[in-house]
């Protein structure tokens, strides 16, 4: 064991020499209370350093392991929700993805129409029995609304309409 002591000034000296008469102790183990031994006012033993051998390398600090992750209700609600709604989430996009969008067909023909000037008094129904005889004139009622792209049934003197041709 070494041995320290107090010089004046504040300066410490270091002996390795024991006192006579006083019997071999086994130091407390550095770091703990009561490691450095106090022999007489102004003289403290230090523990001897353990002998280390060369190959021996320091001990690295283990990681804990952290404290397990707790959820109170609320919590395992959120993180629920959020999961189902990541789950609605990608079967959506995986729908829109899958499913083509439809398209208009490019390919019209073209309908053959004539022209007719809408006279006072007369009505969709005269108009498509004299203009397409021997068809049930409420059908062609019809094609004349879709081909004038027509709100209704009404019509107003002096329009033009678009008929089917005969």
């Amino acid at each position: 064991m070494a041995t320290l002591h107090l010089l004046p000034g504040g300066s410490f000296e270091a002996s390795s020499a024991r006192r006579p008469g006083h019997p071999a102790r086994r130091p407390p183990a550095p770091g703990r209370r009561g490691a450095y031994r106090r022999i007489a006012p102004g003289v403290v033993e230090l523990p001897a350093p353990a002998a280390r051998s060369e190959a021996a390398a320091p001990r690295a600090a283990l990681p804990q392991d952290p404290p397990p992750l707790r959820l109170t209700r609320r919590g395992r609600i959120v993180v629920r929700s959020g999961v189902g709604l990541l789950l609605a989430l990608v079967v959506c996009a995986a729908v829109l993805l899958v499913v083509r969008p439809a398209v208009a067909a490019t390919s019209s023909r073209p309908v053959p129409v004539r022209h007719h000037l809408v006279l006072p008094g007369e009505t969709l129904m005269g108009i498509a029995a004299a203009e397409v005889p021997g068809v049930d004139p409420r059908d062609t009622v019809v094609r004349i609304v879709r081909l004038n792209a027509l709100p209704g049934v009404e019509i107003e003197a002096g329009q033009d309409l678009a008929l089917p041709a005969r």
